[in-house]
């Protein structure tokens, strides 16, 4: 196959998964249907099902693309040298805020994150891992072995429990400031 063809692929794939982006907050993840999917993103239902497999594998796809787009911020936001606080601060929203914002922005947050176990229960331990990794890299050894994982699941918390954006991004820096503080790392 051409490089030319794997990137036409490759961008159509991607257009396929905003498209689908789009149906899932427009109708939930139990209403949507690859037809509303194809539709969305101007092309036939066979022509979606030659990239796509099934609703499932298009979900799928889409956490995996928003995973890792989500970790590879969070690295860039945490830089090796950055004070503790700022970075982990900036980390968790690089990584976070998108997500909070897409589940904020529709009726139908819950019941999209409801089929994560179902679908995506890997993808999540895997992104909770790698997370937890960069926090342990940029921590003061004296922190423990297990802060960063401990820290991890402590912000998904603060996630789940904010009501609105500014909540949620004020609540992170203040913690992020809690913790650098309660092992001097800043």
């Amino acid at each position: 196959m051409s490089k030319r063809r794997n990137i036409d692929l490759a961008a159509r794939r991607a257009a396929i998964l905003q498209a689908a982006t789009t149906v899932f907050t427009r109708y939930g993840y139990g209403r949507a249907s690859m037809a509303d999917i194809a539709a969305e993103a101007g092309l036939s239902r066979p022509a979606l099902y030659a990239h796509f497999t099934s609703k499932e594998d298009v979900y799928r796809s889409l956490a995996e693309a928003l995973t890792g787009a989500a970790l590879d911020a969070a690295e860039a936001a945490f830089p090796a040298g950055k004070a503790f606080a700022a970075g982990l601060a900036d980390a968790v929203l690089a990584k976070d805020l998108g997500f909070f914002r897409m589940v904020h922005a529709t009726p139908h947050g819950a019941e999209i994150l409801s089929h994560i176990p179902q679908l995506t229960a890997d993808l999540h331990a895997a992104m909770e891992q790698r997370f937890s990794k960069l926090i342990a890299r940029r921590a003061p050894k004296s922190a423990g072995a297990g802060f960063a994982v401990t820290v991890s699941r402590a912000f998904e918390g603060v996630k789940n429990g904010a009501k609105s954006e500014a909540e949620y991004t004020a609540a992170v820096r203040r913690f992020a400031a809690i913790l650098a503080k309660g092992i001097g790392a800043d």
